[in-house]
Formats: C-alpha cells, structure tokens, sequence
C-alpha cells in the first residue's frame, strides 16, 4: 500500500486542518446575515447587530480557519510508530500534541455526542492509562461536564480531540489502524 508520500509500506493516513464544509456554510451564514445590514430599509440597531455579531464573529472564525489552512498542522496522524492526536484548533483552549505508541494502546474511539448538532471526538486509550500522556488538568475535565459542556467522560479515554478544522475518514482510519496494529480495535460511539 503506498502512503501519502508515495512511499510503499504500512499505511499512514495524515489528516491536516483546512477548509470543511461546516466551516463554508458557517462564513456563508456569517456573511448572508451580515449583509442584511447594507439593506437600505435596515433599521439602525439591526444594522449594529449583525455587522457587529456576524461580520466580525464571521470575520474571527474565518481568520481562525484561514490561520489552521496556512499553518499545516497535523489534526492526526496514524503510522507505524502510533497515534499522534494534534493540537486543537480552538482558540484559547490549546492541547498539547500527544504520541501515543501502538505498545501503549489498547483501543481508538470515534464517540459522537447526541444533540441538535452533534460533536464528534477521537479518543484513544492506553495501558498504563494514569500517567502515559499529557491531559488537560483533572479540575478543567471535571469542570467541562459542571457547566455542561459536552465531551467524552475524562474518565474514560486518556486523550481525546473534538473533530473541529478537519475531517476523518473512517474507512482510512480503520484500514491504518488494522495494517499497524492488528490487535487495537476502532470502536464507534453514538
């Protein structure tokens, strides 16, 4: 099987943050309300509001994509020598890059929350699950879930990375995952 880099061997497939379709229609919604305000009919306080909450939260989240396209950075990586989970992209809530080695790991986890619009996540687990990767302090995980924000119980994945600025291909994950490891399992989540 040839990799991304043309080269012949066990398989790695590399995802990189860009452009998704969520993001297109989000800046396409951003941008549709915000030029409402150039309506000649458009009352002051509207024209405010949708300049203001729209165009400039449109014009940040488009910086913010724009930044994560430019940057290259690796969103995953999966070869021969593990799991690689990158930084997340959301600003302000930076994580640091885990490399979780195919000795350490026992499962990779695709858990998609239920709601209105539901958030999808990468997890992985470990053996020597305490202290093989950097987390995010225990008092911010356990603090996620006292103000309701969704995300994989901490308690049950070592490291875990929303799928925000990238999309993943199961059928590739999981072809990976069974060329380099055969005995770590890629379970789904609903």
């Amino acid at each position: 099987m040839t990799d991304q880099d043309g080269q012949v061997g066990n398989p790695v497939y590399e995802v990189r943050f860009g452009f998704t379709v969520r993001d297109v229609s989000t800046i396409s919604v951003c941008a549709g309300f915000a030029l409402v305000a150039f309506l000649p009919s458009c009352p002051l306080l509207l024209r405010i509001a949708c300049l203001g909450f729209f165009g400039g939260g449109g014009l940040v989240y488009l910086y913010q994509i724009l930044n994560l396209t430019w940057s290259r950075r690796v969103a995953l990586r999966v070869d021969a020598t593990g799991i690689t989970l990158g930084e997340s992209p959301i600003l302000g809530h930076r994580k640091e890059i885990v490399r979780v080695p195919w000795s350490q790991l026992t499962s990779v986890a695709v858990v998609t929350e239920p709601g209105r619009y539901p958030l999808t996540y990468i997890c992985v687990t470990t053996r020597d699950r305490p202290s093989a990767l950097p987390n995010p302090p225990a008092s911010w995980r356990d603090g996620v879930h006292d103000f309701g924000i969704p995300h994989p119980s901490p308690g049950l994945f070592t490291a875990s990375r929303r799928i925000i600025g990238w999309e993943l291909n199961r059928t590739r994950l999981e072809q990976a995952v069974k060329q380099n490891a055969p005995g770590v399992d890629v379970l789904y989540f609903s």
